[in-house]
């Protein structure tokens, strides 16, 4: 519809299946589940390319990604917020380094928004630091105080971002 056959090709594929190396230098895998988003890399292990990036966009699930991507020895480059109406999204731009990392649930919960937030990235910690109070209350609620404590402390901390 939008007269751009001649300079796009659209492939149907469970993940990226439908991909081989040399068909492409940068993969956008947006509007989905980190999980999904974690599914999709571990069968693509083209993707562990220096010359490949990644623009990720995921609709849940964020330190789940976040830590995948450090274990898996990706790197984020960026990170960014983005609000559409009332809902906001991170956007992610990753590189494979080889580098495998350990992250803290700081960087877990945070990643890159913590860096130099502006109103998106303020607005996705907020979300992220209720989510880890609501949290917080189950693990009150199951009798384990000090998981309670721990993510409390944790939303406290994304709260200092939000409010400084």
């Amino acid at each position: 519809r939008a007269g751009l056959r001649d300079r796009i090709e659209l492939r149907l594929s469970d993940g990226l299946a439908a991909y081989a190396p040399q068909d492409a230098d940068c993969f956008v895998l947006a509007g989905m589940g980190g999980l999904l988003i974690c599914r999709i890399l571990a069968e693509a292990p083209f993707l562990k390319d220096p010359n490949k990036t990644l623009v990720l966009q995921p609709m849940t699930d964020l330190p789940r990604l976040r830590r995948f991507l450090a274990e898996q020895g990706f790197e984020l480059q960026t990170e960014r917020g983005a609000v559409e109406g009332s809902r906001c999204y991170a956007v992610m731009r990753a590189r494979y380094t080889g580098e495998r990392r350990v992250l803290s649930d700081f960087e877990a919960a945070a990643g890159g928004l913590a860096d130099r937030p502006g109103e998106p990235e303020r607005a996705l910690l907020r979300r992220q630091a209720v989510r880890l109070q609501k949290q917080a209350g189950g693990c009150r609620a199951q009798g384990n105080p000090a998981q309670a404590a721990a993510l409390e402390a944790l939303a406290d901390r994304l709260l200092l971002i939000v409010n400084a």
